[in-house]
């Protein structure tokens, strides 16, 4: 039976971590699920912008629009029959966290933008989506 990540799995890595000794910054937050099949779920109702399938260490992204927001649900396996074009709705389930190949660790890494691309000048401190509802039971 698949868990949900819930509020209090929050600790990881941080928004805007140092990466690469100072010449990146970490584009999202980390919620470590500690083990593999959690949940992850659509904040808001969507429509997905793209899948990635080859994403990090052997996960898998999808990119949706929320809105006026796009978030970049990470490191995860996507749920199957969810294809870019397609409608999700909230508390929808668009995949589960499984471990990276590089250290093994579980986790949904999540992004925020205010537009279609994934660059800095767009980018949200995602941080508070862990207290929206999509992340409780």
């Amino acid at each position: 039976m698949q868990k949900s990540i819930e509020n209090n799995v929050r600790d990881g890595r941080n928004y805007g971590a140092s990466r690469d000794g100072g010449a990146r910054h970490h584009a999202g937050v980390d919620l470590l699920t500690n083990s593999r099949d959690y949940n992850a779920w659509a904040m808001a109702d969507g429509v997905i912008i793209k899948t990635i399938s080859s994403y990090w260490e052997g996960t898998s992204a999808i990119f949706v629009k929320h809105g006026g927001l796009y978030a970049l649900y990470g490191e995860i396996k996507i749920a199957g029959g969810l294809k870019e074009g397609g409608e999700v709705t909230q508390g929808q389930v668009l995949g589960n966290t499984i471990p990276n190949t590089k250290n093994g660790a579980a986790m949904l890494h999540l992004e925020i933008y205010t537009g279609s691309e994934r660059t800095s000048a767009n980018r949200l401190d995602p941080t508070f989506a862990q207290y929206l509802p999509a992340f409780t039971p």
